[in-house]
């Protein structure tokens, strides 16, 4: 999961422009938004791993990722959501992220799929000082590797 969360990262942060590299991140839960960062923003979570073991000392890993991307709750009702320009809403945002990492192997040995399998509805999220637009987006990741108990 590890090397596939860094994957993530540096593919988000190499592949566009409209988020700063300084507010991707992976993060300690899918709600966390680093106080380092500014919106908009993305941050990365690992989610599950379902793990079936194959023939060969070989096992097949499902990882689950979240991502989810924030925006600043904007003067305009609804901007938050679709965007006004030349700020992003979270529906760009996802697209975008979407649009980057989907059938995208990340150059990992033994990736086989890689894709969004839902999109969560977006939700208000708020501070005592700030009000944040939030929308997770959930991929699914499958990769075989190599068994090793030891």
């Amino acid at each position: 999961m590890k090397e596939l969360l860094l994957a993530i990262e540096s593919e988000l942060k190499s592949k566009q422009s409209v988020v700063p590299e300084g507010n991707i991140s992976i993060v300690p839960w899918e709600s966390y938004l680093p106080s380092s960062s500014n919106t908009p923003a993305i941050c990365i979570k690992d989610g599950p791993i379902d793990i079936v073991r194959l023939a060969g000392d070989t096992d097949e890993k499902t990882m689950h990722v979240l991502i989810a991307v924030w925006v600043q709750i904007l003067d305009q009702p609804g901007s938050s959501v679709v965007g006004v320009d030349p700020d992003p809403g979270v529906l760009e945002l996802a697209k975008l992220v979407c649009s980057i990492l989907n059938d995208n192997m990340l150059s990992l040995s033994g990736m086989q799929d890689g894709y969004c399998i839902r999109e969560r509805g977006s939700e208000l999220m708020g501070a005592k000082t700030l009000t944040l637009q939030r929308k997770i987006v959930e991929f699914r990741y499958v990769r075989e590797v190599e068994n090793n108990p030891t």
